[in-house]
């Protein structure tokens, strides 16, 4: 059983290990940083922590809050240094379900109060706007027509980690499958999503240097 634990033998040349045999450093940029599978693209939310504003309002500091920052620290270190660091066939960074908490709040905060800087303004609206693209993605496509990536033994997995047109985030554009989203069963939520998108970015919009105090 121990020895059917690992990956198959791929092009990539860490493939066909088993354990936490795969190398840290490569595992934490895919992690951190894959098209298909990481942290930035599928919880762009967690980018606004970096705003001391936005700690503050969700009473999360750096230096009161240690046990947390470890926690997420040492869970991303554990995973990148086991074999299937991608979570298998499953959309997204499963492994990092937890930290939609922190993302959300994050969001919300943000969009709550008001901004002072242009910079800061367009970066969060940038956020606001692949979050709710990653919500609506993760429930309408799915993996849609990927199966390519797991044909012959999985030769061309990597293909769904890394490539930006397998990501799942982005291959419903390359397909042409976002063009018919009104077709799908689940497309009312897809239009619901957009009406409050829209309503957040406009409010956001409007609370731009409306109070000097804040954020």
């Amino acid at each position: 059983m121990q020895d059917a634990e690992k990956g198959l033998v791929t092009v990539l040349p860490y493939s066909g290990m088993q354990g936490f045999s795969y190398t840290l450093f490569f595992g934490i940029l895919s992690i951190l940083l894959s098209f298909g599978k990481g942290i930035i693209f599928y919880l762009p939310g967690l980018l606004l922590l970096f705003n001391a504003k936005v700690r503050e309002r969700i009473n999360f500091r750096f230096e009161t809050s240690p046990g947390w920052i470890i926690f997420g620290l040492l869970l991303i270190a554990v995973y990148a240094k086991w074999w299937a660091w991608y979570g298998g066939n499953y959309w997204g960074p499963r492994f990092f379900l937890v930290f939609t908490f922190p993302a959300s709040l994050a969001l919300a905060v943000f969009i709550n109060n008001t901004i002072k800087r242009k910079l800061m303004l367009l970066s969060g609206i940038s956020v606001i706007i692949l979050s709710f693209w990653v919500g609506i993605d993760g429930y309408v496509f799915g993996q849609l027509l990927m199966d390519q990536c797991w044909q012959n033994n999985y030769a061309l997995e990597s293909l769904c980690w890394y490539a930006p047109e397998y990501s799942a985030l982005w291959r419903p554009f390359v397909t042409g499958e976002i063009y018919k989203i009104l077709s799908y069963e689940r497309a009312p939520f897809a239009i619901w999503q957009v009406l409050v998108l829209s309503y957040l970015v406009i409010t956001t919009m409007l609370n731009y240097r409306k109070r000097p105090t804040l954020v």
